[in-house]
């Protein structure tokens, strides 16, 4: 496990990250989030879960494990760059 000084306080790595994306339901959505993992050597499937009541948003989970600070920052960033996402948790 790496706990170097550039690692944000409390966080040891490789770290698992089990996240919720809140975005727009756009058709091509689930691929987007993918692709976006994708770019960073992540290839962990990324599942749709719940629709909001109207069906405007989708809550998408993802399982990603992290090997150091710099890749979870970036693929996180990535991830909020997607068109149409709201909220990266």
């Amino acid at each position: 496990m790496s706990t170097s000084a550039g690692n944000a306080p409390g966080l040891e790595f490789p770290l698992e990250w089990r996240g919720r994306i809140i975005a727009t339901d756009l058709e091509d959505m689930q691929q987007s989030l993918a692709n976006a993992l994708g770019g960073f050597g992540l290839d962990e499937p990324v599942s749709r879960g719940k629709a909001s009541k109207h069906g405007r948003y989708v809550t998408f989970h993802a399982t990603v494990t992290f090997a150091d600070d710099a890749t979870m920052k970036d693929a996180l960033y990535a991830l909020s760059q997607v068109a149409g996402v709201k909220m990266v948790l």
